[in-house]
């Protein structure tokens, strides 16, 4: 399938910034700080993104009949998360370019094309699986023997070219220690996650309103649409559309 990397780049640079406003006050925390990071920083970021990847799946492959049922499921689910991210994206992504869309798209542009990939009940699996793994993979976090087996490991994993995928566990092992509970982070994911994907949705739902043509107005260029009747604001975006 062909990418265009410049508006899948952009793409995920506007989330990650939406995330960091959506996610302000745990980015701030003292006690969230450390794990907020890792997931908007390391977790979802396109540096050595397929490098990563592969390693994770490679190792899941090789181990998942020697280390139990439970993590076995759980890093299955990592995994399943991180495909259908992918997925989630490159549905994005097709659908700003059949809207004609550049990597200078508005929040509104962007809304329409998520609105418009159709993805709803997928939408909600990923927080789902978000939530999930965040929970479990904090609970082995409390165990020291996992971030010890971690920098056993480490030597072996550079011998193995696998420096990106040793880096990466080692920083998640330690973000998700620096945190305490984390009931409030999960809860907050679930909650604001789940507004949101209900509010876009309700695009095709709803007449705009006022403000959404007000808004779309001044996008369009059209001066002092904020003192415009409706009336004659609806004939002047006729008029430049």
């Amino acid at each position: 399938m062909r990418i265009n990397h410049e508006l899948y780049h952009a793409l995920v640079a506007f989330q990650i910034h939406r995330l960091k406003r959506t996610y302000r006050d745990f980015v701030e925390s003292p006690t969230f700080s450390a794990l907020t990071r890792f997931f908007l920083e390391e977790v979802y970021s396109t540096e050595n993104k397929a490098e990563r990847d592969a390693g994770i799946k490679k190792v899941y492959d090789k181990f998942k009949e020697k280390v139990g049922a439970d993590i076995a499921e759980n890093v299955q689910k990592c995994i399943r998360l991180n495909d259908l991210t992918d997925r989630l994206d490159l549905l994005m992504v097709k659908k700003l370019e059949e809207m004609g869309i550049r990597s200078n798209f508005t929040q509104d542009e962007y809304e329409e094309a998520y609105y418009l990939t159709d993805a709803y009940d997928a939408r909600v699996e990923q927080i789902d699986l978000i939530v999930s793994c965040l929970r479990y993979f904090h609970g082995l976090s409390r165990y020291r023997s996992i971030g010890f087996a971690l920098t056993v490991l480490r030597p072996y994993a550079l011998l193995r070219g696998a420096r990106v995928l040793i880096d990466f566990l080692q920083a998640g092992y330690r973000s998700f220690r620096s945190a305490g509970a984390t009931t409030e982070f999960e809860e907050a994911i679930q909650t604001r996650e789940l507004e949101r994907l209900d509010r876009v949705y309700s695009l095709g739902k709803r007449p705009p309103t006022i403000a959404d043509l007000r808004r779309r107005a001044r996008e369009m260029g059209i001066k002092g649409a904020e003192r415009m009747t409706l009336r004659r604001m609806m004939k002047e975006m006729q008029r430049w559309a």
